[in-house]
């Protein structure tokens, strides 16, 4: 939770290592809690790629990007009446520059 405190604080940007399915786990656990305190009816789905590698970034920023479009997935079906379902599934793609 302190990580996403730190998000809300005007801060410069602070790059280092860090492991993507940390950072999504702590915010779909988050926004799963809310969800289901204001009986939204959203499954959020997460299938971790237990080999990805770390990245070079700011976790809080990844963090935040990654809870605004988990909340706008949220919003996006708000009139459905039936169970809405997201699925976070990071994964690696490859790319050759030719």
């Amino acid at each position: 939770m302190q990580t996403f405190l730190n998000m809300a604080r005007n801060r410069p940007s602070m790059r280092g290592l860090v492991a993507l399915n940390n950072i999504l786990r702590v915010t779909v656990k988050m926004l799963q809690y809310s969800y289901r305190s204001h009986g939204i009816a959203l499954v959020l789905d997460l299938v971790l790629a237990e080999a990805l590698p770390g990245v070079t970034a700011d976790g809080d920023q990844i963090g935040q990007v990654v809870m605004d479009l988990l909340i706008n997935a949220q919003q996006a079906p708000a009139g459905a009446q039936d169970e809405r379902r997201v699925r976070v599934q990071p994964g690696l793609e490859s790319r050759r520059n030719d």
